[in-house]
């Protein structure tokens, strides 16, 4: 997704929003929780199968999304520093276990009663001058939301731009697991490379 965001700007095409499900393993986790699951569970399975961070509360902390956040802002060619980002901190507890499935079924209660799905969405919007607004948080998906039928390791993002403000570039692949990890750097790697032998 980095490359279409620099595909459009080295285009002359200027980026004004980003949106998307950044953190491969907390879609993973959150595309097949539904209330009453332990989130600590699922949690555990994500780490066991090599998805989350050795230490999962850098997922759940997002960090990891800042972080994304911060390379599409840089492609896009926007200053912008994570110490900008507004991102929810899903670590409610001390500990990974029960004491997180009571805390964030606290949270969910409190926040987003009637909701049944969830998904970890990251965007990045400009105001036309420079100035931009960055946020993660976990969000309700409700039925008509692109995230509702996405599969547990796909991730999925759309990309407004100046030529046409309303109609999103969507952009769609593989975001989970270490061969998808290591695919994606490859592949900005060999973008990379082409992009200073072409200047």
């Amino acid at each position: 997704m980095p490359q279409t965001v620099r595909e459009c700007y080295e285009a002359g095409d200027s980026v004004l929003k980003v949106e998307g499900n950044f953190s491969g393993s907390l879609t993973w986790i959150f595309q097949q929780y539904r209330p009453g699951d332990k989130l600590s569970e699922l949690l555990r399975k994500a780490r066991e199968a090599g998805i989350t961070e050795p230490d999962p509360r850098t997922d759940l902390g997002g960090m990891d999304v800042a972080k994304k956040l911060l390379i599409v802002a840089r492609e896009a060619g926007w200053d912008f520093e994570l110490a900008d980002a507004d991102i929810q901190d899903l670590v409610l507890t001390s500990s990974l276990d029960e004491e997180l499935d009571a805390a964030f079924d606290q949270w969910r209660l409190a926040n987003y009663p009637d909701a049944t799905q969830f998904c970890y969405v990251g965007r990045l919007e400009t105001d036309g001058h420079q100035r931009v607004k960055a946020s993660a948080a976990l969000e309700p998906v409700t039925g008509e939301s692109p995230y509702a039928e996405l599969a547990p390791e796909r991730a999925y993002f759309r990309v407004w731009t100046a030529k046409d403000p309303v109609k999103a570039i969507p952009v769609e692949g593989v975001g989970a697991g270490l061969e998808a990890t290591a695919a994606a750097v490859h592949k900005d790697v060999l973008a990379a490379i082409k992009h200073y032998d072409n200047h």
